[in-house]
């Protein structure tokens, strides 16, 4: 049995995820990815590249898809359900554990975005690939995030496309329906050639202000 090669550390002594490991070795010598399908294994295409071992999690819909083929071990979180499965934080990380995977990649959706996760992923001394909990917690709703980025005086997009209420300034008034009317502003001006409401501004004067 040979030693497993020494994890290497960025300048703030986080894993360095450098594609050739930095100078000290691979950043971690085990993944797990904590998602299925085409994002798993892309992953575990990157990780082969970089000499890095995979583990895959499956619920049981999933015993023969290409994700458990691609990765180097494979563990059953549950039934078919993802809420008895890939959502299932708990399972996950004791499937890094029993495999002795030193970092967890949500891949996109499922747990990707879940603060509580990344921070348990944490405490059990593991590596999120992402963004670290606190993070998460402050852009998990967008209308906070906007509100975050204006205050820094950085551009949140387009106001002509956002609901009535919002660009009006009623923010506390805008629902679950923002992003609809932001496709639907912008399809509105494409097809008519108008603002979609009184007040809002054309994409070519947006153009003309930002250019």
């Amino acid at each position: 049995m040979t030693d497993a090669p020494a994890r290497s550390t960025d300048a703030s002594g986080r894993p360095s995820l450098r594609k050739d490991g930095g100078a000290r070795g691979l950043p971690f010598t085990r993944l797990l990815v904590a998602n299925r399908g085409e994002i798993a294994v892309r992953v575990f295409r990157a990780c082969r590249e970089m000499g890095i071992e995979t583990v895959a999690v499956f619920s049981d819909a999933d015993v023969t898809a290409g994700h458990v083929r691609a990765a180097d071990r494979a563990v059953r979180l549950g039934p078919a359900p993802a809420g008895e499965s890939y959502l299932r934080g708990d399972a996950i990380v004791a499937a890094a554990l029993e495999t002795g995977a030193e970092a967890i990649h949500p891949g996109y959706g499922f747990l990707s975005e879940d603060d509580a996760f990344a921070e348990v992923v944490r405490a059990h001394d593991l590596t999120f690939i992402g963004p670290p909990a606190p993070v998460l917690e402050r852009f998990a709703s967008k209308e906070s995030t906007r509100r975050l980025l204006g205050s820094l005086g950085l551009p949140t997009g387009t106001p002509a496309y956002m609901a009535p209420e919002l660009a009006a300034g009623r923010t506390d008034d805008v629902g679950p329906w923002t992003d609809v009317y932001l496709l639907g502003g912008i399809l509105y001006e494409i097809l008519t050639g108008t603002p979609p409401h009184p007040g809002a501004k054309t994409l070519d004067e947006i153009r003309a202000a930002t250019a």
